[in-house]
């Protein structure tokens, strides 16, 4: 029986599945590479927004076709201009990028010998990228279909040692911070874009079907089939063929990874696959992970609720005594994972910000954190990766506002009695284990060994600039500049409101590279302060700190009352933007920083608990 094309009705309900969270951007783009996957994508999205009557709010208005020229082989001029070439076929805008290979933040480009994959890769996502924020578009879809789902899963598997790590691509996921490097960083603006796979379920013959049925032209690249290449186009090579390739020809590498995969996936005994079972039963396999890695993540956001105890911005408690009734070890690690990728300062999203889901420092973080009984353990806090300090607590939740430290903000010390006798619930509180920014080394150390100070930032030259760029309103710029800090807080300062002596501070002597507005941390948890920095002042916490005013320390998310009950000895004070510079001068003594409240300056918490 020949294969399906995919129906209007059809691809509808796989577009509504692969819809964000937060609901359809207006503008949504598609990474169109010429070949039958994106081709087929773009015509089946274009066609389903063409269908859509204009006031209906569960489809984008508007679509843009996207190509990157790699420019790696000698066809590939060709192959951009025949995207640009269908794109208008189906009345899609279009934009195309070529690759600057040698020219920053771009590589040099690859020599013939060397592997590809990975550099190729990331010098098309910053373009996609690029081509994103140009456009406007809030979500991309890419043209991954069942088959890829099956390559991927199956290189994913070769690396973990679980279903939840061997899990293939998602229908939608978050854009990310990316790396920090110029190639891959997306920062704040990559927590609010989506990449969506709306054709996830779809085996390649139908898409190839649906082209020939809707008469669709594209372009085949012929390195997707040499599998010497790289092993996606190996495993291609194996899972797709009817009569498995001689793999001894195969490169090295590739064939030691393809040993490592078969050996991986023949040892799950409830799957029964191998690198040479039928096409169908990799996918049912695949799926079948699939289907179960979202129920343990659909598991853990149900959890993370019912385990949480109340607890400063920015940090998780979790109470042990609700966790004692989570056995499955892959569940346990989904929620560790979770809190570690929330409360890191690590780029949301990273390897690094879920401590490199090294099996290593994950079990010491369960074997630690569902002790029921931590004190009576002698359990301290400890660092096991991702940047997170896991500190025992007693949170007492009978208060107005919880509390879990003494009147000197220190730990609170738990009832001997209760610690011999080993209760998870200390006179009136609960036990708990909080999850918190480690801290930095200082800065002095951190300039000796070449680090960056990301908790100590002069913002002179971003305020300067981009008040010259706002121009007073008019129309220059944004008016409301925002600055991504410690991976963790989104800083706002509205230039329309910033009070008139601070812009004369900032403008005078404006070839000074002496900083004048500052962001330092404070706080054990690391909160941000927006600082006046004095003349001749020095960007470290440890030198000059008494001379500096406060103008903004406030963490909006959370009342006031709150936060000063979470940070014992401080003093609100709110300075509205009229206020002159002598009015923020106030109890500015080290250790004493005034809880401050600025309405030009807003501070809010963007890393979110959420699966994807």
């Amino acid at each position: 029986m020949p294969p399906r094309p995919i129906a209007r009705e059809e691809f509808a309900r796989f577009f509504q599945r692969a819809r964000p969270p937060t609901g359809w951007p207006e503008n949504i783009g598609v990474a169109n590479s010429g070949g039958p996957d994106s081709t087929c994508l773009l015509f089946l999205i274009q066609r389903y927004i063409e269908d859509s009557t204009p006031s209906n709010t569960s489809s984008p208005s508007r679509l843009v076709s996207i190509t990157v020229d790699h420019d790696l082989q000698a066809s590939s001029a060709q192959m951009a201009a025949h995207c640009a070439r269908t794109a208008a076929s189906l009345h899609v805008a279009h934009t195309s990028s070529k690759v600057q290979w040698g020219k920053p933040p771009f590589p040099p480009r690859p020599l013939p010998s060397d592997p590809f994959e990975g550099g190729a890769r990331a010098a098309r996502y910053h373009l996609l990228w690029e081509n994103m924020q140009k456009e406007s578009l809030g979500a991309l879809a890419l043209g991954h279909h069942a088959d890829d789902q099956v390559e991927t899963a199956l290189m994913r598997l070769g690396r973990q040692s679980s279903e939840l790590g061997g899990r293939g691509m998602l229908w939608c996921r978050r854009w990310g911070m990316g790396v920090k490097n110029p190639l891959e960083w997306a920062g704040y603006e990559g927590m609010n874009k989506w990449v969506i796979r709306p054709l996830l379920e779809v085996s390649k013959d139908r898409i190839l079907a649906t082209c020939e049925e809707n008469e669709l032209n594209y372009v085949t690249d012929p390195t997707n089939f040499q599998p010497d290449i790289t092993l996606r186009n190996a495993l291609r090579s194996i899972t797709s063929a009817e009569k498995p390739p001689d793999t001894s020809t195969f490169p090295t590498r590739i064939r030691e990874s393809l040993e490592e995969i078969n050996k991986t996936i023949s040892a799950f005994s409830n799957l029964s696959i191998d690198l040479n079972s039928p096409s169908e039963h990799l996918r049912s396999a695949v799926k079948s992970i699939d289907v179960f890695a979202a129920d343990i993540e659909n598991q853990a956001t149900n959890l993370l609720d019912k385990t949480r105890l109340p607890s400063p911005p920015g940090t998780f408690i979790v109470s042990t005594r609700a966790l004692q009734n989570i056995t499955n070890p892959l569940l346990q690690r989904a929620l560790i994972l979770r809190i570690l990728r929330y409360t890191s300062f690590h780029p949301w999203g990273s390897i690094r910000a879920q401590a490199r889901r090294s099996r290593h420092s994950l079990d010491q973080i369960i074997q630690k954190v569902w002790h029921p009984a931590p004190f009576y353990a002698g359990i301290h806090p400890f660092v096991a990766g991702g940047g997170i300090v896991w500190i025992p607590v007693v949170v007492n939740t009978s208060e107005a506002t919880p509390s879990f430290l003494d009147a000197a903000g220190r730990i609170k010390k738990p009832n001997p009695d209760d610690v011999r006798s080993g209760k998870s619930t200390l006179g009136r509180g609960v036990v708990g284990w909080m999850a918190v920014r480690q801290p930095p080394p200082r800065p002095e150390k951190m300039r000796e060994i070449g680090l960056e100070d990301t908790l100590n930032v002069d913002l002179t030259g971003v305020l300067r600039d981009g008040m010259k760029c706002w121009d007073e309103g008019r129309g220059g710029g944004p008016e409301v500049l925002e600055v991504l800090w410690d991976c963790r807080f989104l800083i706002r300062f509205d230039l329309g409101r910033m009070p008139g002596d601070v812009k004369d501070l900032l403008l005078h002597d404006a070839e000074s590279e002496e900083p004048k507005i500052a962001v330092r941390w404070w706080t054990k948890y690391y909160y941000p302060k927006v600082v006046l920095v004095p003349k001749n002042g020095r960007l470290a916490w440890s030198e000059g700190e008494d001379k500096e005013t406060v103008l903004h320390s406030s963490i909006d998310s959370h009342k006031p009352s709150t936060l000063l009950a979470l940070t014992p000895g401080v003093r609100k004070k709110t300075v509205p933007a009229t206020a002159r510079l002598d009015r923020y001068k106030e109890d500015r003594g080290r250790g004493n920083t005034p809880l401050a409240s600025s309405d030009w300056i807003s501070t809010s918490w963007i890393r979110t608990l959420d699966a994807s």
